[in-house]
């Protein structure tokens, strides 16, 4: 199957030990990509040159520098610079595993019209048990009302239409937390868009230190931000709205009370 032009964004910042990974992962699918826009978001460790080595022998390496701004700051800037008519998203410390663009093309193509097509990812964490998401279960009412309880689509395993990136107001600039979330609920808005699973693990996520905790105080500040911005939206769903409040409620509560009566490990004084 010919490809159409498929831009991957990859933001980065400070991953010189681990961009190479992510960037050949995506260069060795097939059918090849038309682009891969690795946008520096001002990194101080040797990322520009493990990059540049990696661009000198592959013409559709794309390296945009910018002064630090923040991860969503960086894939708007990509999404804004992308000539494909498709666009993909990686981050600088993953992998895509063979075959990942092949079979989002094909779901793509069988959806017959705009789509965010997503695929399973193994997650690996220090200390943890690789994780499957999602779980493999298609949910009850499929994955556009599975989204509005909870995100279980990240940024990496997503191929979407650039057309509704274009009519969405992009990664939220503000939010430190569930920025991809935010998003696709904003797609959610246009209803002509289809939301499809290719039920394969094709991504290889790798947990860093400092990664997305729902013990982090800016998840519930983000949580809460996405809350009031679709608020009609999750509105005409009660029960993913009463899910959202209480852990909102649940997250204040946690910040004004001793850390032991959350289980976080301490014992109580």
């Amino acid at each position: 199957m010919a490809a159409p032009g498929v831009s991957v964004v990859i933001p980065v910042f400070n991953r010189a030990a681990t961009v190479e990974r992510a960037v050949r992962s995506v260069l060795e699918q097939s059918p090849p990509v038309l682009e891969v826009l690795v946008i520096d978001d001002g990194s101080t460790d040797e990322t520009a040159r493990v990059v540049g080595q990696i661009a000198a022998q592959d013409s559709r390496i794309r390296y945009i520098r910018q002064p630090h701004a923040g991860a969503n700051a960086a894939r708007n800037r990509g999404i804004e610079l992308a000539e494909g008519t498709l666009v993909a998203f990686q981050d600088s410390d993953d992998e895509w595993l063979p075959g990942k663009l092949q079979a989002q093309l094909t779901a793509r193509q069988a959806a017959g019209g705009p789509a965010l097509v997503f695929c399973r990812q193994a997650v690996h964490e220090p200390g943890r048990p690789c994780r499957l998401v999602p779980d493999g279960v298609d949910p009850p009412g499929g994955h556009r009302r599975q989204l509005l309880r909870e995100n279980h689509i990240s940024t990496q395993t997503v191929l979407v239409d650039k057309a509704l990136l274009a009519a969405s107001a992009g990664f939220d600039p503000v939010l430190r937390r569930l920025q991809d979330w935010d998003l696709w609920l904003g797609m959610l808005r246009q209803r002509r868009q289809q939301v499809v699973l290719v039920p394969k693990v094709l991504v290889n996520v790798y947990r860093q230190p400092d990664s997305i905790s729902e013990d982090d105080p800016a998840y519930y500040a983000a949580l809460e931000r996405i809350v009031r911005k679709h608020w009609p939206l999750l509105a005409a769903h009660p029960y993913a709205l009463l899910r959202h409040l209480y852990r909102i409620a649940r997250g204040r509560l946690a910040g004004a009370m001793p850390p032991w009566l959350f289980g976080s490990g301490r014992t109580a004084p």
